[in-house]
């Protein structure tokens, strides 16, 4: 099932979308849910993801909560928590649950700087916590193309934490923040 994940999302990085699609039903459908794995909540993880991507909300929004979930049984599956956290937080806020889906981005990026597994997962966070901010209104999009590099160049906790200063509440907790800042 594992295996088939990942076909799903390389296919949907190559912009083959429906075979991507089909893919990911093939993980679900072959991944035993019982007893729960790493590897089931990484596939429900995986197919909420590419359902938020093709703007399928409400159902990435189930299977999301059916990853995280899943991870309160399995041991050593916090990054996977963090990952289905940060597809319920995009899916939240385009469905105008904006605070929810803010508050699930914060908890998807600290999740991943505590794990520190996936560089990548930190990015995603903190680049989808903008998309959140820019579509609701907070950013203007050249604002959030400054942003955005930053985050690449950024090496420190206090470089990226000066990048959430000027928004909303709440901000990721970082490591390293001086005491009553994120």
């Amino acid at each position: 099932g594992y295996l088939h994940e990942r076909l799903g999302r390389y296919l949907w990085m190559s912009a083959e979308g429906e075979a991507s699609m089909q893919a990911y039903e093939t993980a679900m459908e072959i991944t035993p849910s019982d007893p729960p794995t790493c590897w089931r909540a990484a596939v429900v993880s995986g197919y909420s993801q590419i359902l938020m991507l093709a703007s399928r909300y409400e159902e990435a929004i189930t299977y999301a909560r059916e990853a995280i979930e899943i991870t309160q049984h399995v041991p050593k599956s916090r990054s996977t928590e963090g990952h289905a956290r940060n597809n319920l937080g995009v899916a939240l806020a385009n469905l105008g649950q904006l605070d929810e889906g803010i508050a699930e981005l914060v908890s998807a990026r600290q999740i991943a700087e505590e794990e520190m597994e996936d560089v990548d997962d930190v990015a995603r966070a903190i680049v989808n916590l903008h998309s959140v901010h820019l579509n609701a209104g907070h950013l203007q999009v050249t604002e959030f193309v400054k942003r955005f590099a930053c985050v690449a160049d950024a090496v420190t906790a206090a470089e990226i934490a000066v990048l959430f200063a000027d928004l909303p509440a709440p901000h990721p907790t970082l490591p390293g923040s001086p005491p009553g800042r994120t």
